[in-house]
């Protein structure tokens, strides 16, 4: 069974366009202000999949692996201190653009900024201001 060309084109842009709108943050709930980064680090992190064949039953177990960069940062919110972590891992081919994930190279052009600032702007959550993401 062929399926049109026009079809495939179609489901792909609605999948981005969902894709695109799952990823933004709706910051009205949120307060801007300003933390220290403590700590950042980049890593290679294992993911392992397994694919068992629907006609031999066989699986085969696959690990693939995929630059992580973790950011630590603190803040202050009314004189209470709060901590947060923020991992970005970084994509790969086209679906890591289509999914908006960073490459590899800016990944650590990332690290190399982290490290080089002292002070982060972020947003936190004003209800719970333990929920926080940086800028």
């Amino acid at each position: 069974m062929k399926i049109p060309l026009i079809i495939i084109i179609l489901l792909g842009i609605i999948t981005y366009y969902f894709i695109s709108k799952s990823k933004s943050v709706d910051l009205a709930d949120y307060k801007e202000t300003t933390g220290i980064i403590l700590s950042s680090n980049i890593y290679q992190e294992g993911i392992e999949t397994n694919v068992r064949s629907t006609s031999s039953g066989l699986s085969q177990r696959t690990i693939h692996k995929r630059w992580k960069l973790t950011i630590s940062y603190s803040y202050i919110i009314d004189g209470k201190t709060f901590i947060g972590i923020d991992s970005i891992m970084a994509g790969s081919g086209v679906f890591g653009k289509i999914m908006g994930k960073p490459t590899k190279e800016e990944l650590f052009d990332r690290l190399i900024t982290s490290q080089s600032l002292m002070k982060v702007s972020l947003y936190y959550k004003i209800l719970t201001p333990d929920n926080s993401i940086l800028k």
